[in-house]
């Protein structure tokens, strides 16, 4: 396969398949020898922009098929695209200027280049950068020559979503990026790749849709169709409608999507989808909780839709995306390990009978020629049912953080990056555990913020899915705090009362100070992720409106 996106474009030539674009019912499918056409015309345009090679560009494009045209266009053209996503919510402007001037100086961007939906909206936020959509970029009579990129040449910046801290520009290089493309293909392929669609809603500047979805398809030339992201926020069952419309084979989502899926779907829905030819169904980009693809194959599987297609898979920015993906046709796989022992002495050992158990799902073994080893405090490789920090190393392990060599060093050594997450290897598979930054330490025990926070997603009155639990130090010791947004008419006190009970009953752990909120208050990365970092500040410093009133508890561990 070739190294390099300019590769990727020049076998672009297949007239009878397409990528097709949904967007608020309107439909627009394009060959991919008319999108390699298009994209040469976007090439041209730069090549004639003033810019010269290795400049960046950030992108901010909502329009799903503008954005493929004018990513390919300018990393043809030899320049380096820096996507982000579009401002969502008009009363956070602020924030959002803030976020977008801090990524246009940390990449020392030369140019703005944004859709003309948002262009009057970025303008007054962008700073002095030039700003410019498409139709508005400014061209010089002489063209330079096209550029030959290189496999060492950065391909694109992946700024990070930014869940446990400030937003980091990934350095993902041409050769890293095609190597994670190739292992996923490889991995992905099963012999009758002719029959393939892919199906995606994830958005374009996040590195699932953009790699795992997009990149894989081109690399492949097999035909896709993708739903605008804010299609599928209003109406999360239209993801399965454009797979049975489709008789999509292949398609990805966060653990959430398949949460929502299960619970909004009607049961008229499912009786008129066929989802039988859906036989890779990815799960990745955060926690996987095993309930929630258990519900949703119970749910889709009189449409047809097969428990073996499911796919965990675990990666980050800094490998490019993919690390390790559960093999074909195996779908869920859990180990129950006793909650105690991972806890107290982070070892995980099968259960007892009468012992509280934890189920962690396998994100399968490392992707072909890359590797994941697990290490202790001091750096030291750890025997397999032990629980550390996850390193990975690989082809497709990127060149580090722009401009930021102090912090490179930090997270990149001899190879290998540290992920900041904490699992265990098993029979050569990963089991992903939580986060290190995260880690809530009560006694002496460790509590992953997620099986607080999946404890609260089951009370009635919560929007799963949007709960974040953290600690703070007191007089008394660490202390639990939870903020948890309510769903549409719930009762703050019933909802405060319920979260505080199931805490602990099913963990032990009494609530210190528990803050019940509107929807739409936690703040999120642009993937969907919850900031914790962030939601502690707010929580701190008052700036969120609680429903309840919040009282304190002594300490954090039940009696």
């Amino acid at each position: 396969m070739t190294q390099t996106i300019q590769g990727v474009l020049e076998r672009l030539d297949d007239p009878s398949r397409a990528s097709t674009f949904l967007t608020g019912g309107e439909r627009k499918s394009v060959s991919f020898a008319e999108l390699r056409a298009r994209a040469e015309e976007v090439t041209g345009k730069f090549l004639r922009s003033g810019l010269e090679p290795h400049d960046r560009v950030v992108m901010v494009i909502p329009d799903q098929a503008e954005f493929v045209e004018l990513f390919l266009g300018v990393s043809n053209a030899g320049l380096v695209p820096v996507p982000i996503y579009p401002p969502f919510v008009l009363g956070e402007l602020d924030a959002y200027g803030s976020h977008l001037r801090r990524i246009v100086a940390v990449s020392e961007s030369k140019l703005l280049l944004c859709g003309p939906e948002v262009g009057d909206l970025l303008r007054p936020l962008a700073g002095e950068v030039r700003t410019a959509t498409p139709d508005e970029l400014e061209v010089e009579d002489a063209p330079r020559p096209l550029p030959k990129v290189k496999p060492e040449d950065i391909a694109f910046l992946q700024f990070t979503s930014g869940s446990t801290a400030a937003p980091k520009g990934v350095v993902v290089t041409q050769r890293s990026l095609l190597a994670n493309v190739e292992a996923i293909t490889d991995h992905l392929d099963d012999g009758h790749e002719e029959r393939d669609h892919g199906v995606s809603w994830l958005p374009m500047y996040h590195d699932m849709g953009l790699i795992g979805q997009l990149m894989v398809s081109l690399g492949r030339q097999i035909p896709a169709s993708y739903l605008a992201p804010l299609d599928f926020v209003r109406r999360p069952t239209a993801w399965c409608d454009l797979l049975h419309e489709t008789k999509g084979t292949v398609s990805f989502g966060p653990n959430f999507a398949y949460s929502l899926v299960a619970r909004r779907a009607r049961d008229e829905d499912i009786e008129r989808w066929d989802l039988s030819a859906w036989r890779v169904a990815g799960c990745g980009a955060e926690p996987i909780h095993a309930d929630s693809l258990r519900l949703f194959a119970e749910r889709l599987e009189p449409a047809g839709f097969s428990p073996k297609a499911f796919m965990p898979c675990y990666g980050l920015a800094e490998a490019t995306l993919a690390v390790s993906m559960v093999p074909r046709c195996q779908g869920l796989r859990t180990k129950a390990v006793a909650s105690d022992e991972l806890r107290e002495r982070g070892i995980a050992v099968e259960p007892a009978a009468d012992e509280d158990a934890h189920e962690i799902a396998a994100c399968g073994p490392p992707l072909p020629g890359h590797e994941v080893k697990v290490v202790n405090a001091a750096g030291s490789e750890l025997p397999e049912g032990h629980e550390g920090e996850i390193l990975a190393r690989g082809p497709s392990v990127t060149a580090g953080y722009f401009g930021d060599r102090e912090t490179t060093e930090k997270v990149f050594e001899d190879g290998w990056v540290r992920t900041g997450d904490l699992g265990f290897l098993a029979d050569g598979e990963l089991f992903v555990t939580g986060r290190d930054k995260d880690l809530i330490i009560f006694n002496g025990r460790n509590y992953h913020p997620q099986d607080i926070e999946w404890c609260a997603f089951e009370v009635p009155g919560v929007r799963r899915g949007n709960v974040v639990a953290f600690a703070e130090v007191g007089e008394d010791g660490e202390r639990l705090v939870v903020v948890a947004e309510r769903r549409s008419g719930g009762d703050p006190e019933a909802i405060e009362e319920g979260v505080r009970r199931r805490i602990r009953t099913v963990l032990g752990l009494k609530v210190h100070r528990l803050a019940v909120v509107e929807g739409g208050q936690l703040p999120k990365t642009s993937s969907g992720k919850l900031r914790r970092a962030e939601t502690r500040a707010r929580e701190a410093s008052g700036a969120l409106q609680k429903l309840n009133r919040p009282s304190g508890a002594p300490s954090g561990v039940a009696e």
